[in-house]
């Protein structure tokens, strides 16, 4: 017996799909013209084949929103890594290469080093917290140079 395929629908793409396949069966059958779908129509029967195409196994196409998800995550990572590769070589007292990781990062991503620096800033400031027994303000303010 061949896989089953369930698929689900609301009442309205039911009907988009109902009047796409018979106007395509009248085609075949009698040459009928194909009226071409409204906008909600398309998007509609849009989504539908894409939740198909998910269901049978095919391959997505590279604007398919989990495929951008997962391509905005990688970006994600790449720019932490470049924010941690900076701090690391800041402590290390490599001025130059510090530079060079965050010239090349802001190019790639200003705003995502800028966040992924905040980011690493609190966990650092966290973990501080804890190794001291503080509050991670007592702790941030412990940082602040003496005047």
């Amino acid at each position: 017996m061949p896989e089953e395929i369930t698929l689900r629908l609301d009442r309205t793409t039911a009907e988009d799909l109902y009047a796409a396949m018979s106007t395509l069966g009248e085609h075949v059958a009698a040459g009928m013209p194909i009226a071409a779908p409204s906008r909600g129509e398309a998007e509609r029967l849009g989504v539908f084949l894409r939740d198909l195409g998910h269901s049978i196994g095919r391959r997505c196409s590279p604007s398919c929103e989990h495929v951008l998800v997962r391509s905005r995550r990688r970006a994600d990572t790449e720019s932490r890594r470049a924010a941690i590769n900076g701090v690391a070589a800041y402590l290390e007292d490599e001025e130059a290469e510090v530079y060079n990781i965050a010239d090349v990062a802001v190019r790639q991503d200003a705003m995502g080093l800028a966040l992924n620096l905040i980011a690493l800033d609190a966990t650092a400031v966290a973990a501080l917290a804890i190794a001291t027994g503080d509050t991670p303000g007592d702790a941030l303010r412990s940082m602040q140079p003496e005047v």
